[in-house]
């Protein structure tokens, strides 16, 4: 009787356990496909800087400009120089580009 009472438990919570994975798999998914690779300041071309929040063709083109006269980017900082990207802008990527 033990035995049953041991092996009903556990099929309880195996099958508990699998409809909490299957409801679980879907939204993991979904969370992994909103996440953004990071953005290299020194090598993305328009398409990709326009991604960004709250940079456009035009400011990504203004990007690329910048780039191309200093050289490249030493810091995520050194955007600010971009005509057309200020604070708020930058608070809204720094987290999503790199300077490699």
């Amino acid at each position: 009787m033990k035995k049953v009472v041991t092996l009903v438990i556990m099929l309880a919570c195996m099958v508990t356990f699998s409809g909490v994975v299957s409801q679980a798999a879907p939204q993991a998914l979904a969370d992994s496909a909103s996440v953004q690779a990071m953005v290299n300041l020194n090598q993305a071309e328009v398409e990709q800087l326009a991604t960004l929040p709250g940079i456009g063709p035009a400011i990504a083109q203004r990007i690329i400009e910048y780039r191309s006269k200093v050289g490249g980017f030493t810091s995520i900082d050194q955007v600010l120089q971009v005509k057309g990207v200020g604070e708020k802008t930058l608070g809204k990527i720094s987290s999503m580009v790199t300077v490699e």
